[in-house]
């Protein structure tokens, strides 16, 4: 796996229940992550967390989440990620301060912590804005 991604990448995998997972890569042997492992009815133990690029992936395939373009028709604007060493401090940072992150699904996920990373201030779930979407199409 070693020269695949760069220091900063926001990696996403696709889990078995049919969601994506992200987190912020920073070399093989450490991807920062937040809610990796938790279920629907147990959020207490959420935190940021650092892993080993293959227990991020759990026999999946990673892949370097794309920043800097427009979706008119699925999820909006994806603002360019910044340089990959402001990309890593952010998830260090984040990494320190685990304990005052609680997980919300809908509005504080791991999408969006790595989109935070990855963006600054940009704090968008696109996964969940597809699944809204889909959601009031069907109803």
């Amino acid at each position: 796996m070693a020269g695949r991604f760069r220091s900063g990448d926001h990696l996403k995998v696709r889990r078995p229940r049919g969601y994506d997972h992200h987190g912020i890569y920073i070399s093989d042997d450490r991807v920062i992550q937040f809610g990796s492992g938790i279920t629907l009815t147990d959020k207490s133990r959420t935190a940021v967390s650092a892993v080993t690029l293959a227990e991020f992936v759990q026999g999946g395939t990673a892949k370097v989440e794309r920043h800097g373009y427009e979706s008119m028709l699925d999820t909006g604007y994806h603002p360019p990620a910044d340089e990959g060493w402001k990309v890593v401090a952010r998830a260090e940072f984040l990494l320190k301060l685990q304990h005052r992150l609680p997980y919300n699904l809908i509005g504080h996920n791991c999408e969006i912590i790595a989109n935070m990373c990855a963006s600054q201030n940009w704090t968008e779930s696109y996964q969940v804005r597809r699944w809204f979407g889909r959601k009031a199409a069907v109803d």
